[in-house]
């Protein structure tokens, strides 16, 4: 387990809204600069929540300041919402592939 980066909170916010609403909502959301991610799952009968958002900012105060804002956006619909404490696993994005860059190095004559 790692703690987060030093100066940032992330927290999951799940939403409960109409399943016809996730598209249009879920695009809104992820417009957001600090939220990291935006995904739609399927609601269950003891968790009914299908939208959710990570939102990472210096501070807890931030993230609900960027909460209230989404809100001001999109409406207000009943949510929950999970503080991280530690990050088991963040994986990064792997833009180029050692493929890629063997074959530029040559051509861009990088060492």
């Amino acid at each position: 387990f790692r703690p987060l980066e030093s100066g940032k909170t992330n927290v999951l916010v799940a939403w409960q809204i109409p399943e016809e609403k996730t598209d249009e909502l879920g695009r809104l959301i992820a417009q957001y600069r600090e939220v990291k991610n935006c995904v739609a799952r399927r609601p269950h009968e003891d968790f009914p929540y299908g939208l959710y958002a990570t939102i990472e900012a210096p501070s807890l105060r931030k993230c609900h300041e960027v909460l209230g804002e989404i809100e001001a956006e999109v409406g207000r619909w009943p949510f929950t919402s999970l503080l991280t404490l530690k990050i088991c696993k963040r994986s990064l994005l792997n833009y180029f592939s050692d493929e890629w860059e063997n074959w530029t190095r040559p051509r861009l004559m990088l060492s």
